[in-house]
């Protein structure tokens, strides 16, 4: 007959006379028992070496004593069958206590059970298992245990401290190792408790496992403590803690043990573990935080695996000080991120403000000063914002600053200092301005046509940003190498060859434009494609040389007026106002268009107008859409873009909606540029463009010359033809395949070469260099 008797998660089996201590049934450990011929139960793989329950009539395999004697009545120390709430884990008796610092027998401090000392020279593998329970244990009311190793004392450990009503939710087990190599042990444990508080102990037990269950994980590598929080007081920042393992082991458990000085308190049942599962994941991270708060600055933890059956002892201490996770000045700055913006644009020393970014905020408590008390700082705050830009306005170029933060974790010789030059040169004169900024374009829910600045057929608020360069002069400016940037970073690099003719608006649009709005237009070629970041809450827009001094730059604040562009009034010499609050022309925006001028006032709407250049001309095309009155089209060219000669004419298609085609047939080599000069019925004049194109003639040239990273040809390589380049040595260096119209150079060293092209019998060569 088989019966079976189940109380807080434990069993007791019963066949005959054999029976099988419950501390050795645990799910965890997965042993069963089974029986041999003779009837004697036997445990896989586990021997218990000593047992000791309390039950009567015998006081079991582990005999013990206590210190004082036992007593029973108000106050209990002693062998019971109840104390309080508190009953028997199983059987009939357990070892109880309450009130027990009294003068009827008790006393104050430890309160001992002494159990007699075990000798495992013989056995490895060994551990104790016994199970405790408490009920409303306050301040000074501790439970404890204390081992001596071959006669040595080692350091008591509290399993459970109490604090503020502080009790078990039942019985809970736990569980010493014993380092293989120990020849005699002994076991104290400890009771501190004073007041109507209660507590149990039961089920003592030392348990072998047998060594054909070996453990498989093989070790624990040093800690990693990362803190949770950062303060500048001693001992409250929580920390956790992170432990790499190699091995795996089904049935192995996890203990941790925390305290102020030395492992104390068993803390395993509010340990979580955000790692690996070293049960079912082999080599992994062990990532534990505890959820009381016990792990805290200053506190030293302990951190043990074993297996059910005891083979595996790996232990990991951890030792912290307090301070540990003090709030340090962690604000970084790098000089390479502030961005200076120029009040104007002169040949002297003029008044500007540099844009400072930081990260690794926030710092509470840190404030800002700066070395010039009459600079106004605003913008972002490192003591509140995790990153940000910090605006120092009122600054004068040619001058040396410094920006300070104190205060916080950046107290003392902490303290960040930050010098920065705004250098003389930063400011500079030029002809090309930044004359219109469309840095927010459709604010609310207007998604009207008169808002789709680069002409799509989609009104975004991402892809219709623009800013747009005006050359006021009367000669050409080469933009090679110009930035275009903002306060977070680089917009837009102009390419090699960018010509900005004179009295010509140049457009950068976050997407490009699928149709010609009149003036010459790009994708921003930087940062995220589709969108140029415009910061809608304040934002600074430089352009600058390739020497890095800023020849025009525009600010905006938080509280510009959005859902349309900030334009110059007036044109190219005014401040930036919002678009539709100029009075002559109060519309959205007015990219490729003078901004006092209305958008829709033009007597030929021009869609198009191209110039491409061929191997012996130039073609020039354009569409119109609702022509009104137009007589004819003037062709002008120019060498310069400043000086214009009519090269021919092209009589109106009538009031609708034409194509047009151009032939120049004696284009000059180089640059050309090309406008239109629209005529109508009754004498008024407009004109449309300029457009530049470069014409090389029909012999292949390559430019720039000398090239450091990308060569352009005049013309793509001809389906008939062969081309390859030669180093100065006469080794080949590639061939070009048909249609390419570039090399990458960025893995040819410095050198001169040559570029051979074999077309009809007819043989060209060019030399350029590299740098």
């Amino acid at each position: 007959m088989l019966l079976t008797f189940t109380r807080a998660a434990t069993t007791l089996l019963v066949l005959g006379l054999c029976w099988v201590p419950p501390t050795l049934l645990l799910p965890s450990e997965g042993k069963p028992c089974s029986f041999n011929i003779a009837g004697t139960c036997v445990l896989a793989q586990i021997q218990t070496l000593r047992l000791q329950d309390f039950d009567e009539p015998t006081q079991g395999s582990w005999p013990y004593t206590s210190d004082p004697e036992p007593y029973s009545g108000e106050d209990t120390w002693g062998v019971t069958q109840g104390v309080g709430p508190i009953e028997p884990l199983n059987g009939q008796f357990f070892f109880g206590g309450h009130d027990i610092n009294n003068a009827n027998g008790g006393r104050r401090g430890n309160n001992d059970l002494i159990f007699e000392p075990v000798d495992m020279s013989e056995t490895r593998n060994v551990r104790i298992r016994f199970y405790y329970r408490a009920v409303g244990f306050d301040n000074g009311d501790d439970l404890k245990y204390r081992l001596t190793y071959d006669g040595v004392l080692q350091d008591e450990v509290t399993f459970f401290e109490g604090s503020a009503d502080r009790s078990t939710d039942d019985w809970e087990p736990h569980d010493i190792i014993i380092p293989n190599g120990v020849g005699i042990f002994q076991l104290t444990v400890s009771a501190v408790q004073n007041g109507n508080d209660y507590f149990g102990l039961d089920d003592f037990a030392v348990i072998a496992n047998d060594i054909d269950d070996p453990c498989s994980l093989i070790g624990l590598e040093d800690a990693e403590i990362t803190c949770l929080s950062e303060s500048t007081e001693p001992g409250t920042d929580l920390f956790r803690i992170s432990i790499r393992y190699s091995g795996v082991d089904d049935d192995a458990v996890l203990v941790v043990e925390a305290g102020a000085t030395t492992p104390a308190r068993d803390v395993t049942a509010t340990t979580i573990n955000l790692g690996d599962d070293f049960t079912t994941v082999p080599d992994g991270t062990l990532i534990l935080e505890n959820t009381a708060g016990e792990f805290e600055e200053g506190d030293e933890v302990q951190v043990s695996i074993f297996d059910g059956g005891g083979d595996c002892m790996l232990t990991q201490r951890i030792s912290t000080t307090e301070n540990r996770c003090s709030n340090t000045c962690d604000i970084n700055i790098s000089v390479d991120n502030i961005r200076f913006g120029c009040a104007a644009n002169t040949e002297g020393a003029d008044d500007g403000r540099a844009r400072i970014r930081f990260t690794n905020g926030p710092e509470p408590g840190s404030v800002l000063s700066f070395s010039d008390p009459d600079v106004v700082l605003s913008g972002d705050d490192p003591a509140t914002d995790e990153r940000g830009t910090i605006l120092a306005e009122g600054l004068t170029e040619g001058e040396r600053y410094t920006l300070t933060i104190s205060g916080g974790g950046c107290t003392g010789d902490e303290a960040l200092t930050v010098p920065f030059d705004f250098a003389a040169g930063t400011c500079i004169s030029g002809p090309v301005v930044i004359n219109e900024v469309n840095f927010d374009p459709i604010a609310g829910s207007s998604t009207d046509a008169a808002r789709d600045a680069n002409g799509d057929g989609v009104t975004s608020g991402s892809s219709d940003e623009f800013v747009e360069l005006f050359n006021s002069s009367r000669a050409p400016v080469d933009l090679s190498g110009y930035l275009l940037a903002e306060a977070t970073g680089i917009l837009h690099e102009f390419p090699e060859g960018t010509i900005l003719p004179p009295g010509t608006a140049l457009v950068i649009f976050a997407a490009a434009p699928t149709t010609d709005l009149g003036c010459p237009t790009a994708g921003a070629n930087r940062g995220i494609p589709g969108s140029l970041g415009l910061n809608n809450g304040g934002d600074e827009v430089t352009l600058s040389n390739p020497a890095g001094s800023i020849v025009s730059s525009v600010s905006w604040t938080a509280d510009a007026p959005a859902d349309q562009s900030l334009a110059r009034s007036p044109d190219f010499s005014g401040p930036l106002v919002g678009h539709l609050g100029i009075t002559a022309n109060p519309i959205p925006q007015s990219a490729c268009q003078f901004n006092a001028e209305p958008f829709d006032a033009l007597p030929v709407g021009l869609t198009g107008f191209r110039a491409t250049a061929g191997e012996k001309e130039v073609s020039l095309e354009w569409e119109t859409e609702d022509e009104r009155h137009n007589k004819h089209f003037l062709i002008e060219r120019s060498a310069d873009g400043s000086g214009w000669m009519a090269i021919g004419r092209v009589a109106s298609q009538g009031d609708s909606t034409g194509e047009y085609l151009y032939i120049d047939t004696q284009p000059a080599v180089g640059v050309n540029y090309y406008r239109l000069r629209q005529v109508d019925r009754s004498g008024e004049e407009r004109t449309y463009g300029p457009v530049s194109v470069r014409f090389l003639s029909h012999r292949l040239t390559v430019y720039p010359n000398p090239a450091r990273e990308t060569l352009y040809l005049s013309r793509p390589v001809p389906k008939d033809a062969t081309a390859f380049i030669w180093n100065a040595n006469g080794q080949l260096m590639g061939r070009l395949p048909d249609g390419v119209g570039q090399v990458d150079l960025t893995a040819y060293p410095a050198g001169i070469y040559v570029l051979r092209l074999e077309q009809d019998g007819e043989v060209q060569t060019t030399r350029f260099l590299k740098p």
